[in-house]
């Protein structure tokens, strides 16, 4: 098995779905991820066939292959409702062909511990589905490399995993991305890649321009286990379709040389 490189259809949200998949194609990617399209998400829990088969014949078009869809559930009621939510939502990224499905946790403290039983529940149907089940470091109860830990061990479920963001993990509570590698590497399952200028500074940079030493965090990823999976880029920056879309080719290049 091998590294996946990708992109994420962030870089275009602003753009129409087909134009994002266009650009990740033209950049010279295979695999892509899902997050918001002109700020709606395209895949989610109640997804119709007529939804899901858009983006399937949209990545066909674009000859790319979905591996992992960004999503939520509604965590202000009962556990249960909570599941049945993420239980569609996981059959809705089986049928786009998605290997992963990842959260940004969650901003409330008091709801850690639901948030938790959750994500055990949903762990055991994506195994059944084919669907990893991670979390990203997204501030709140996932800030830092620590919190990550917690949630390993709490869902305590063989098909939870880290999807590592170096960028966020510098961007939200300002801790080195190398040294928060190196505690989670044995649980990483994906990276984001994302640069950050600082703590609470931006991320919409090209890979490589920030703070993020990307060598040094892979070299940690890699002494820890992960050496393979999706590595799919978050943010470019730039405006307009072909600026991203160059950028992206840039990134592209940086990335065979990262995982060479």
């Amino acid at each position: 098995m091998a590294y996946q490189p990708g992109c994420f259809n962030r870089p275009w949200s602003q753009l129409r779905y087909e134009e994002a998949l266009g650009g990740i194609a033209d950049a010279g990617f295979g695999y892509t991820g899902l997050m918001r399209q002109q700020g709606e998400l395209l895949i989610g829990p109640e997804s119709d066939d007529d939804q899901v088969d858009y983006v399937k014949d949209a990545l066909a078009e674009a000859g790319l292959q979905m591996s992992t869809v960004l999503g939520t559930f509604d965590l202000s009621g009962c556990v249960d409702r909570a599941v049945a939510e993420l239980g569609m939502l996981l059959n809705r990224c089986a049928a786009v062909s998605a290997e992963y499905f990842l959260s940004c946790g969650v901003g409330d403290e008091a709801k850690r511990q639901q948030y938790y039983e959750v994500m055990r529940e949903g762990a055991a149907i994506g195994a059944e589905l084919g669907v990893t089940v991670a979390l990203k470091p997204h501030g709140g109860i996932s800030m830092h490399g620590a919190d990550l830990l917690q949630a390993v061990e709490a869902i305590a479920h063989p098909n939870f995993g880290i999807y590592y963001d170096p960028g966020n993990i510098l961007h939200y509570g300002g801790f080195d991305p190398v040294e928060e590698a190196r505690l989670v590497a044995p649980h990483v399952v994906g990276v984001c890649v994302k640069d950050c200028s600082g703590h609470q500074q931006g991320v919409e940079l090209l890979p490589g321009e920030g703070l993020v030493d990307f060598a040094g965090v892979f070299d940690a990823l890699r002494n820890g286990g992960f050496d393979h999976g999706p590595v799919l880029v978050e943010c470019l920056g730039g405006e307009g379709y072909q600026d991203i879309t160059a950028r992206a080719k840039q990134t592209h290049a940086f990335l065979e040389k990262l995982l060479a």
